[in-house]
């Protein structure tokens, strides 16, 4: 089919690179319509993931699962479109030992989708790289943007060294109370 001629261009392109690919598209499985991201490696496709989290007025289906893809630069996280605007996806990456998340969507039309980034990347630790048709922002995990451009291709060392620090919980509902 037209769609597994196109993944394998996409795994073609990052031999051609040398590293890793990661490009968005609509994807068609058996008339169920998805919003996907192709992750490939040195000539090696290593995955599609699709948007879990989708309006139930979208044309489009959710995907079912967030996926950390290893490669040869690391752990990467894949969230597509609105899954960014779920803090469990991010944590669930975070969690699964990703170096860094790229989101992808179709065109970044607003700061808040900047500011949720920023924010993410400052509580849970782990980069976040927003791709966008015309925009492509990276942000730190001290909060900051540690790299955006308007080019159409654009090139950046994401820092992924991971920082750890002791974290004390206080939970409600656990009572030494007794009657």
């Amino acid at each position: 089919s037209s769609e597994t001629e196109y993944f394998q261009d996409v795994a073609r392109l990052s031999k051609t690179l040398g590293g890793v690919v990661v490009l968005g598209c609509d994807t068609d499985t058996y008339g169920a319509f998805r919003k996907s991201a192709i992750v490939a490696d040195s000539g090696k496709l290593l995955g599609v993931s699709d948007a879990v989290c989708v309006s139930l007025c979208s044309e489009y289906t959710g995907g079912v699962n967030f996926t950390v893809y290893n490669t040869s630069v690391g752990k990467i996280g894949v969230l597509i479109g609105s899954d960014l605007y779920s803090v469990d996806a991010i944590k669930t990456l975070s969690l699964a030992d990703a170096d860094v998340v790229f989101c992808i969507f179709d065109k970044v039309d607003n700061f808040v989708t900047e500011v949720v980034i920023r924010a993410y990347s400052y509580l849970f630790g782990i980069p976040i790289a927003l791709v966008g048709d015309g925009l492509v922002t990276v942000s730190s995990v001290d909060g900051g943007v540690a790299f955006s451009s308007t080019k159409q291709v654009a090139t950046f060392d994401v820092n992924t060294d991971k920082v750890y620090g002791e974290v004390l919980l206080k939970k409600r509902g656990l009572s030494r109370y007794k009657r």
